[in-house]
């Protein structure tokens, strides 16, 4: 394998590992911030608690 073909293996695998931690990460993001999120329960509870207070 000439060391023009290993760069173009290496680049293809790179962007394909890029890729898929950009999903990992987007899917993380959801699951946290998205409208049923953790934290967005989390502030809805926040939410709750000041309601009782009053």
């Amino acid at each position: 394998m000439s060391l023009t073909e290993e760069l173009t293996a290496l680049k293809a695998s790179a962007v394909e590992r890029i890729n898929a931690a950009d999903a990992d990460i987007e899917a993380l993001r959801v699951s946290l911030l998205g409208k049923k999120g953790e934290l967005t329960a989390l502030r809805t509870m926040n939410d709750l608690v000041m309601i009782e207070q009053i």
